[in-house]
């Protein structure tokens, strides 16, 4: 195949913020580049208020080359907040005018996120191929909802569009993005390095691995332990990004572990080689999410055949097959919650046999090789329709 300069654009680039994004834009930008091709990565020069500064970094995370650009805000009206102006398309800055003559130099525009559409919107008359990965969806898609114009500009600005599961993909059609121009991409997981080990399980060991913020469900998994029969270690791991939620959160388990039954403790955030000792050593992951696309970390535990007990929302359902590699409960419902952790705290050999079937999947539906196939299959189509 011909050998592409792939330039990935994402509003913000973050070393401060914990989440999927970053992690999947350096295993894209990896595989595409030992595949031969060039894939870089450009964002906004934005602070941790969302704020727009005008200032130009170019640096490299673990051999992924990244460039900030400067970007201001006209009529900004709080620290996060985007102009009337702005809002209205929904774009939180303006980027340098360095930012046109960059995206010539390569063959593939790909947009990454649905959270703001700068980097779409400023390209729309530039006569590159235009892909948007459409993460964050499922989160955002009540807001495009509530605004047509927003719908409109995502509409107009790209040749094809991606989303990261079936589900999400039918969001997409609701906003008016037509079925021909679009389709579902998993995301990926390097198996390679998220694998199982020889390390001892511990016994009852329980893991909540996210940010930490409502639509997680932290509290809820909190209060199913309660209810929890088998004495168990619940290890809670990741960013608080909602400071007050944390705190209400901690309580509750403080309040449970004042009973001396279940041990709830906050780990704090792991390094990459952290997080993958955790998934190999508890016996069992939780996502309880009020909503979700799919959740990476669910992939991410099912590679180190550690089984899953999640939700029934968004795309979760694609990845945690019910009662195949974990157990997929109704978001919010407590006793539900509580009642598939003990079943599967109580049956090793269950555990074990959903796990490896976990890994299965996982190999099957979700490598990185699988998906880097598609992407540069589309990748190419996109072109060789531009040449006609």
């Amino acid at each position: 195949m011909e050998i592409l300069k792939i330039l990935f654009a994402v509003p913000h680039y973050s070393f401060n913020i914990q989440g999927a994004i970053r992690p999947l834009l350096k295993d894209l930008s990896k595989g595409l580049s030992e595949r031969g091709h060039k894939a870089d990565v450009i964002s906004l020069y934005i602070d941790e208020f969302w704020y727009p500064q005008w200032k130009k970094e170019t640096f490299f995370d673990e051999g992924v080359k990244v460039t900030r650009l400067p970007s201001i805000n006209p009529v900004p009206l709080r620290k996060g907040e985007k102009s009337n102006v702005l809002n209205f398309i929904n774009c939180g800055a303006i980027p340098s005018p360095g930012f046109r003559r960059i995206v010539k130099e390569y063959d593939i525009l790909n947009f990454f996120d649905m959270i703001d559409l700068t980097f779409p919107f400023f390209s729309l008359f530039l006569k590159v191929p235009k892909i948007h990965c459409c993460i964050t969806l499922t989160e955002q898609f009540t807001f495009y909802m509530k605004h047509p114009l927003w719908r409109y500009v995502l509409s107009k600005t790209s040749d094809y569009y991606l989303t990261s599961t079936k589900h999400s993909l039918g969001l997409l059609h609701q906003l008016g993005i037509p079925e021909d121009k679009s389709d579902y991409l998993y995301h990926g997981v390097n198996t390679e390095l998220f694998k199982p080990s020889e390390i001892e399980r511990g016994k009852n060991t329980i893991l909540f691995l996210s940010r930490i913020e409502p639509r997680k469900g932290l509290n809820i998994l909190v209060e199913a332990m309660s209810l929890v029969k088998n004495p168990s270690i619940l290890l809670i791991a990741g960013q608080a990004a909602d400071d007050e939620y944390f705190k209400i959160v901690m309580k509750k388990a403080e309040r449970e572990n004042e009973k001396g039954f279940h041990k709830i403790e906050y780990i704090g955030i792991p390094s990459d080689e952290e997080k993958i000792k955790l998934f190999q050593s508890v016996s069992l992951f939780v996502l309880p999410s009020i909503f979700e696309d799919y959740g990476i970390v669910n992939l991410e535990a099912l590679a180190c055949e550690t089984p899953v007990i999640s939700t029934k929302v968004g795309g979760v359902p694609e990845v945690v097959r019910d009662g195949e590699n974990g157990y997929v409960v109704n978001p919010g419902n407590v006793k539900d919650l509580a009642y598939a952790i003990d079943k599967l705290l109580e049956n090793e050999d269950l555990r074990r046999q959903m796990g490896k079937k976990g890994r299965e999947i996982v190999i099957k539906d979700f490598s990185w090789k699988k998906i880097l196939d598609r992407l540069e299959v589309i990748y190419h189509n996109l072109i060789s329709k531009r040449r006609v």
